[in-house]
């Protein structure tokens, strides 16, 4: 797939980027005097709210591609959480609970996920789902083992994604990809109790308080939205796209933080301090 093929797509992103949140919207939401008037500022501001803003933003980029844009290292990160969230819920007699999870797009439907995971028929998945969806049910029936479940998604994930990466033969989202790893990586063994945390100039802290691993997950993101902002400045090609959806994930996060800030009555000044680096 050659770069040229997404000039409409990119043409389009930085029509629909100009729309996205800025500084003076967080501001605005912050400084909000309550929980509802932030949501009325956000329904006035064209806001559709967290899953709905999503969704949009991925069918107006699905339209607007060629047919077979490798997006699939970003939609199998929806996928793998719909995965591990079936689990999770058929495991602790719950089978119902998932629905209100699950994120979109992804490449199997959650019903499906949910139809086979009842059925313990894992290998009914598609790949690259099936041997690790299989190997975690096997845990959870056997060990009653969440973590080390996980751990197995979780390995799988970055294996897809990898591959995903590697087939676009794209270096940005080959970079991307292995930044994203890097980091989440970095974030498992920090909230495992790993000992040492690492700081915006890459030394390693001998304590890590529940602060600095805070701050650490901060700084993580602002590395990631910091690598996308590269493709700003590519004319076309699918760096554009792939960042632009990117960017509205990490919109709906700040803005989902901010609400839920507001509905417990945080004040302004923490929540500013949790806030990312803008992407645009």
């Amino acid at each position: 797939m050659k770069d040229t093929d997404f000039v409409y797509a990119c043409a389009y992103m930085r029509t629909l980027e100009n729309k996205m949140l800025g500084k003076a919207d967080y501001e605005a939401l912050l400084n909000a005097p309550s929980y509802e008037h932030a949501l009325r500022y956000l329904s006035d501001r064209g806001y559709r709210g967290g899953r709905e803003e999503l969704a949009y933003a991925w069918n107006e980029v699905k339209d607007a591609c060629p047919e077979g844009a490798p997006l699939h290292a970003l939609v199998y990160q929806n996928d793998f959480h719909n995965l591990k969230t079936i689990l999770k819920a058929v495991f602790s007699g719950d089978s119902a609970a998932y629905a209100s999870l699950m994120l979109e797009p992804c490449t199997v439907p959650p019903e499906a996920i949910h139809r086979v995971v009842i059925d313990g028929n894992l290998e009914g998945l598609p790949e690259p789902f099936s041997i690790p969806a299989l190997e975690a049910y096997q845990i959870l029936a056997r060990d009653n083992d969440g973590q080390a479940a996980e751990i197995v998604l979780d390995k799988a994930l970055f294996a897809a994604m990898r591959e995903a990466a590697k087939q676009s033969k794209n270096d940005f989202l080959i970079g991307w990809v292995d930044l994203y790893i890097t980091l989440i990586n970095t974030k498992i063994a920090l909230r495992g109790g790993a000992q040492g945390v690492m700081l915006g100039d890459g030394k390693i802290s001998p304590d890590a308080p529940k602060e600095s691993i805070t701050a650490l997950e901060l700084w993580c993101d602002n590395q990631l939205i910091s690598y996308l902002r590269q493709a700003r400045y590519i004319t076309f090609g699918l760096e554009p796209v792939f960042a632009f959806l990117v960017g509205k994930q990490f919109e709906a996060q700040a803005v989902r933080m901010i609400l839920s800030g507001l509905r417990h009555g945080i004040p302004a000044d923490s929540l500013r301090e949790r806030m990312r680096d803008l992407y645009v």
